[in-house]
């Protein structure tokens, strides 16, 4: 679990918000590694591009809440 304090009021308050991360940090590792190639699939290289794509709209959610009460 990856915690941070709010901004603003509401980290004053003593307020934080956290998230589910890899517990060695290489979340950005793992998600790149490429599954086999099926033919009912998504190419592998459009899996990898997802799971970078969902990523980093996690990342952008968890800090745009810690900003929120900015």
């Amino acid at each position: 679990m990856f915690t941070a304090q709010r901004a603003g009021r509401a980290g004053e308050r003593g307020d934080s918000i956290g998230t589910y991360i890899c517990a060695d940090l290489a979340c950005s590792l793992l998600i790149r590694i490429a599954p086999p190639q099926y033919d009912m699939q998504p190419s592998p290289d459009e899996v990898v591009a997802t799971r970078a794509s969902r990523l980093t709209e996690r990342l952008d959610v968890f800090v745009g809440r810690i900003l929120e009460d900015a």
